[in-house]
């Protein structure tokens, strides 16, 4: 009976060497037994059963083989080996030779290095060499510690490449992504996501619906409608470049950082941010757009930069280079801007000029003291200079080194000048027609307006004092010395924050 059984199993193996190798080999079996119950002249093998073809070794407990189609229906304890690294196991198996496709069925593993895959339903197409599963999976890669589970999902063995679709969540120690889509690279330890994918960490928020990340380098590149949420900060941009590590992103296109807690966003078209120290630059068509209660402003400046002081409690933000805001029944410009929360003090540097209640204020330095929006008092120091236009020929004048403004509800209620005081004011009679011109200049003084029109003038030293008719005067040259009417340069709207010109200064 040995002899028998051995004499047919040579007669297979002859014939498995027949048909360029693409015939199955029956390695082992404790017996075989020709079941013509099938209708198909199938041989069944029980015990340790072995099938081989090519470099791949398939195992189970009993098969019923057919060698007319060149396949077989492995049952319990299937296991197929494919060189060193991997194996597959699961509890039943059909395999057709001639077109190397394994189906396995039931408490599916497949290990391949440090991964596993587990499922229920598994296609295995040897001559392409992927394996499919689609009625749900999970991928575990031990090294990385990360879970992978979807709904379909291809393998590709030679490249370590898995495709995944339908409800795929991704767990690893630092975060968990949602993704309708997504490719992962085993070798290169890259996952691809597409389509709508939420990425959460213990701090961050990320969505997109294209994107990578390196999980070895800890980058990542988030595209189409890329958002990134932290504690106290909401981050847009057509694509956003992130170190997951350094906490470190690069945002291009359609930038918008939006501070929670100021309530303030700065738009651009390139940004950079530091979570670790809370940093935030932006460039490009930069805005800064604050959010108060009736109203906004905006504020422009070639790069505006924005961190914490020294007590990590307050933001700064820094505006520099051809530096514009305008909000209603304000707007300034100058060469660069400081904007300190703690203390709602607004640095302007370099020539800086403001346009407040029909006044323009300009200065070497200028320093604001904002509340809610409006503004408390305004200083100028250097070259200080207050103009206020009555019509196309006249313009009221006050100039002295350093100005300190008081407003009241946005309008210059009192100014105290300091050295080198002058005054040119037309003066007006109670129904408001002109009695002549006030010239006078005193080292220090205080003006005290009503409706934007001087109703006192004190002076702590003795003036000069000049009233001439307006008939005596040459309207032409009423212009104290550093006179320079800027009212083409004022921001009339949003928008013109982004527009640059500067007026010639007014010989003198």
């Amino acid at each position: 009976m040995k002899s028998l059984f051995l004499f047919f199993i040579s007669l297979i193996c002859l014939s498995a060497t027949a048909q360029q190798g693409k015939k199955l080999e029956i390695v082992h079996a404790d017996d075989l037994i020709f079941d013509k119950s099938t209708g198909n002249n199938a041989k069944r093998l029980i015990g340790n059963v072995v099938f081989k073809q090519e470099n791949t070794f398939m195992y189970c407990d009993s098969a019923y083989f057919y060698s007319e189609s060149n396949s077989f229906d492995a049952y319990q304890n299937v296991k197929v080996t494919e060189g060193e690294e991997m194996s597959l196991t699961g509890d039943f198996l059909n395999y057709d030779g001639n077109t190397k496709i394994a189906k396995v069925r039931g408490n599916i593993l497949l290990k391949d290095g440090e991964t596993e895959l587990r499922t229920e339903t598994l296609d295995f197409y040897r001559e392409e060499n992927y394996a499919i599963y689609r009625n749900g999976g999970q991928i575990i890669n031990k090294k990385d510690k990360v879970t992978l589970t979807s709904g379909l999902g291809i393998y590709f063995p030679d490249s370590k490449y898995f495709h995944f679709k339908d409800s795929v969540v991704l767990i690893s120690e630092d975060y968990t992504i949602y993704s309708d889509t997504m490719h992962q690279n085993n070798d290169a330890n890259i996952t691809y996501f597409f389509g709508p994918t939420r990425i959460y960490s213990d701090s961050l928020k990320i969505y997109c619906e294209k994107g990578y990340f390196d999980q070895t380098n800890d980058v990542s590149e988030f595209v189409k409608n890329a958002e990134i949420v932290n504690e106290n900060q909401i981050i847009l941009g057509d694509s956003i470049r992130y170190n997951l590590k350094d906490d470190i992103g690069e945002m291009f296109g359609n930038v918008e950082i939006t501070d929670t807690t100021e309530d303030f966003t700065v738009k651009g078209d390139y940004g950079f941010h530091n979570k670790k120290d809370s940093t935030s630059l932006v460039t490009g068509h930069a805005l800064l757009i604050q959010q108060f209660d009736k109203d906004s402003f905006y504020l422009h400046g070639d790069t505006l930069f924005s961190e914490f002081d020294s007590t990590r409690k307050n933001r700064i933000i820094h505006a520099y280079k051809k530096v514009k805001f305008y909000k209603e029944g304000l707007a300034g410009k100058c060469d660069s801007l400081v904007f300190s929360y703690g203390d709602s003090l607004i640095k302007l540097f370099q020539n800086p000029t403001i346009w407040a209640d029909g006044n323009q204020l300009t200065g070497n330095y200028m320093q604001i003291k904002n509340y809610g929006g409006k503004i408390r008092w305004l200083e100028m120091r250097e070259n200080s200079f207050i103009i206020t236009q009555e019509d196309s020929t006249k313009f009221n004048q006050i100039s002295g080194d350093n100005m300190m403004n008081i407003l009241d509800e946005g309008k210059l209620k009192k100014i105290n000048v300091k050295g080198n005081g002058k005054t040119l004011y037309f003066a007006k009679e109670d129904n408001g027609n002109y009695i002549g011109v006030n010239q006078a200049s005193a080292e220090n003084l205080v003006i005290i307006l009503d409706s934007n029109e001087v109703s006192k003038i004190k002076f702590y030293s003795t003036p000069k004092s000049k009233l001439s008719p307006l008939e005596q005067v040459d309207l032409t040259k009423l212009f104290l010395p550093g006179f320079n009417w800027k009212i083409s340069e004022k921001p009339m709207k949003p928008e013109d924050v982004f527009i640059w010109k500067s007026t010639p200064k007014k010989e003198e």
